[in-house]
């Protein structure tokens, strides 16, 4: 909903009373009770669809908790809930909760648009690479139930990274999309249900005159806490479980993503890469090598037609140290690299 008040403690409470109340007088309402909790966040760098020059308006993100009778459908209670709401700030029911608000208008959920994008785009953003396993009814269509995913990850991750009058965030998007990695077994023997190793992005767009900070760390935080805490699994009725996995994707140690056979192919290729005079080559190397390697992983292992069951850094890249580059700046080293 918008607010145009700074008083949403005094309309979050307002709300779960309007909501029991009208929940316990619904004869078939399973609902026994009602909490205010979590908090409420308030987006601050999203417009407000409505606002005048002397009103002062924010859009809020907001939950509740429903108690339940025992056994009770999930959906419905929450259909019940969103319904009353929805009339009461229509009937403007909520307008009177404090002195300083003027107006509470409700916002269709989900908040993402239909390009995708929540908030506003910019020239500066960062993509947030991120993976899972999930777990599901093979019965399900998995084209619906990833982009279900996607959106309640995207939906998920807003509060987190513009909640906060500091933040650089504008908008985020769950662009460029997910992808499956049909030749990647999971973790853990799913028996009957099906299961798929994903490797997830998700674009954060900011101020255009900001710097990225720690808005990369902040997603990736709230996407493993929301899956470790079982958030996801209600995203799509034919769900059953999400397991967050750590990145790199590739063995630390054996340097392969994915499983080796005796069948397998060296790939060439070559690059220059360009450095400040303070870098570490080796190191530089290694996070290099590790990067083309994570990229390299979705589109060759994403299609269920793939022959491709793993993927290795090995052999390492060569440093062509007397070869030059082509171009680089007065103050910075550069090296040819020889990949593979």
């Amino acid at each position: 909903y918008t607010l145009v008040s700074q008083s949403r403690r005094e309309l979050d409470e307002a709300l779960a009373k309007y909501v029991a109340s009208g929940s316990f007088q619904v004869m078939e309402s399973s609902i026994v009770g009602v909490s205010p909790y979590p908090e409420d966040y308030p987006l601050y760098n999203v417009p407000c669809s409505l606002q005048t020059d002397a009103e002062d308006c924010v859009l809020v993100k907001a939950k509740m908790t429903l108690y339940l009778e025992e056994a009770a459908p999930t959906a419905n209670a929450t259909q019940q809930t969103l319904d009353l709401i929805m009339t009461g700030m229509g009937s403007d029911m909520f307008d009177s909760v404090d002195d300083n608000v003027v107006d509470v208008r409700y916002v269709n959920l989900p908040l993402t648009r239909e390009n995708g994008v929540f908030g506003s785009t910019s020239s500066n953003y960062i993509e947030v690479d991120y993976a899972y396993e999930m777990e599901y009814d093979p019965a399900g269509n998995l084209t619906g139930i990833q982009s279900d995913l996607e959106e309640a990850i995207n939906e998920k991750s807003i509060p987190s990274l513009m909640g906060d009058p500091e933040s650089n965030v504008v908008g985020v998007s769950p662009a460029p999309g997910d992808q499956v990695l049909l030749n990647v077994p999971c973790s853990v023997e799913a028996t009957s249900n099906a299961c798929v190793v994903v490797k997830g992005t998700m674009t954060v767009f900011l101020k255009d005159d900001s710097k990225i900070s720690d808005e990369e760390q902040t997603a990736r935080g709230t996407i493993e806490s929301g899956m470790n805490n079982n958030e996801f699994d209600l995203a799509n009725d034919s769900i059953f479980d999400v397991r967050y996995v750590e990145l790199p994707l590739t063995d630390r140690e054996t340097g392969v993503f994915g499983s080796t056979t005796n069948n397998s192919i060296y790939v060439n290729y070559a690059y220059e890469v360009e450095y400040t005079a303070e870098g570490d080559l080796i190191d530089i190397q290694s996070d290099l090598e590790k990067a083309i390697n994570e990229k390299i992983i979705p589109p060759l292992m994403g299609e269920a037609e793939s022959a491709v069951v793993g993927v290795s850094l090995n052999p390492v890249d060569q440093v062509l140290e007397s070869i030059e580059c082509s171009q680089k700046e007065v103050d910075n080293n550069c090296n040819l690299v020889k990949g593979m």
